[in-house]
């Protein structure tokens, strides 16, 4: 999603775009996630003079497997961020550093006239996502013998045998 400063009247504006995962290219294909459908993007954006503070809300779906028992789900995500953005020939002005640093604002910049979201956007997707999703949340896993699937019943394993059983004397003793 851009923006273009130059013709943006000052005061607040609202955008909304459902767009899907290919459009926001490389920055999708570098997260490692794997997008199911669109990416919605709701986005509050104030401008005064060449200034411009960005509210995104921000819901996709990813496809995941289950980090116990690995079947393939589907994992909502809801997030957002908020960043102010800049013209790049104030990087080095040491006040605005110094203001973020008191305001713990997220300050970035833009060339060109234009604010480009896409990185932000897919940056506040991953980490939103959960590192080890689950299928639900009582997820039984997998039989760490046989790999059965403990939601779908019990497996054929001696409840005595131990995860070892298998592997003993594999290096001569028993």
């Amino acid at each position: 999603m851009r923006i273009a400063i130059p013709s943006l009247p000052s005061g607040r504006h609202n955008f909304r775009t459902a767009a899907p995962a290919s459009n926001y290219g490389a920055f999708a294909a570098a997260s490692g996630l794997r997008f199911i459908g669109v990416i919605g993007v709701d986005v509050v954006a104030n401008k005064m003079n060449e200034e411009l503070f960005v509210r995104a809300a921000i819901t996709a779906t990813v496809h995941a497997e289950c980090a116990r028992c690995v079947e393939p789900i589907e994992v909502p995500i809801t997030t957002a961020f908020e960043a102010l953005f800049l013209p790049d020939r104030l990087r080095d002005t040491s006040i605005l550093t110094h203001c973020a640093q008191v305001e713990s604002q997220r300050i970035l910049y833009y060339s060109g006239g234009v604010v480009d979201l896409d990185e932000q956007i897919i940056e506040a997707l991953t980490l939103a996502a959960p590192m080890k999703p689950l299928c639900r949340p009582d997820c039984k896993g997998i039989c760490l013998r046989c790999g059965t699937n403990l939601n779908e019943g019990h497996c054929a394993c001696k409840k005595g045998d131990s995860f070892g059983t298998p592997l003993k004397g594999l290096f001569g003793k028993g």
